[in-house]
């Protein structure tokens, strides 16, 4: 049932890239599904609603492609992040993604407005957990500013950027390392002048009361699966790190792309990975039942 499901959000995704969200229809989605209209419409309520599930699983394949950056590379070394930014660009042009955010942000749909505003602090908060992995403390209280600044100047440069007489097309290596080296200058800056305009508390205090509780337990599942997937790269094998690998990203799409997990496939999976655990993963596993199991318990 759930392989149709994404058989559907991925022939929508085809549709929304080709025509644009408003003028792709429900009729369009089916013929590129070729599912009928009552089985869509077990899955999905609204063209509005498939749109949003689009956007959760792209959003999602994005955040897996930023990690697997982490597994090989230092969090702390800057070029690991421009090397993490660079391919989040890419990914998000591949996708079709700028044209549609863009599309549905100027539209009258309150809920899918209300998913960009949420997914743009997701990226802010993203950019400032990254910003506070390479930095010293000292610059701790002014790096949500500077988070907003190189989010603000790469937005803007890269809608310029094509525009610039001589330069067709979008050089994605040049934007990035030009506007993260400047961040290097700001973070600096205003660390030695002890200037705040924005204090990372307020990162909390924007999150809806709903959302709050959710959202902390799946960033918990995300952080531990990482962990996780750091350790077993580390001490497995070629063929282990492959099996495990397998079942890891079944994990990650599971337990954030579905909106039910299937518990009793997530406990499956995770009692294999316990049979075959290394002693020097264990305890990374351990903590990864522990978020899952307070997850999952919100989830019912």
């Amino acid at each position: 049932m759930n392989n149709r499901r994404q058989d559907v959000i991925e022939s929508a995704h085809q549709v929304f890239a080709e025509k644009g969200f408003r003028a792709a229809s429900i009729q369009h989605i089916l013929d590129r599904s070729s599912i009928s209209k009552g089985t869509l419409y077990k899955y999905f309520s609204s063209k509005s609603d498939i749109i949003l599930a689009v956007f959760q699983w792209l959003n999602h394949k994005i955040e897996e492609a930023r990690n697997e950056v982490l597994l090989y590379r230092d969090p702390k070394d800057l070029e690991t992040l421009k090397e993490q930014v660079i391919l989040q660009i890419k990914l998000l042009e591949d996708y079709k993604m700028f044209a549609l955010f863009q599309e549905i942000f100027f539209s009258d749909d309150l809920e899918l407005k209300q998913y960009i505003r949420q997914h743009q602090l997701y990226e802010l908060k993203w950019m400032h957990h990254r910003l506070k992995d390479i930095f010293e403390e000292e610059s701790a209280p002014y790096l949500l500013d500077c988070a907003v600044m190189v989010t603000g100047m790469l937005y803007m440069h890269f809608r310029y950027h094509s525009h610039a007489p001589g330069q067709p097309g979008r050089d994605r290596e040049a934007v990035v390392h030009y506007c993260i080296n400047r961040l290097v200058e700001l973070v600096t800056q205003v660390t030695k002048s002890k200037e705040q305009l924005l204090d990372p508390v307020l990162l909390d205090h924007w999150a809806p009361e709903a959302t709050k509780k959710m959202d902390t337990l799946k960033e918990s599942v995300e952080n531990d699966l990482f962990q996780l997937k750091q350790a077993i790269m580390k001490w497995s094998n070629e063929d282990e790190q492959k099996k495990h690998k397998e079942r890891l990203d079944f994990l990650s799409d599971e337990l954030v792309q579905q909106t039910e997990p299937r518990t009793f496939l997530i406990e499956s999976i995770i009692e294999s990975l316990n049979l075959g655990a290394n002693p020097k993963w264990q305890q990374q596993l351990d903590q990864f039942k522990v978020s899952v199991s307070a997850y999952l318990t919100e989830c019912l």
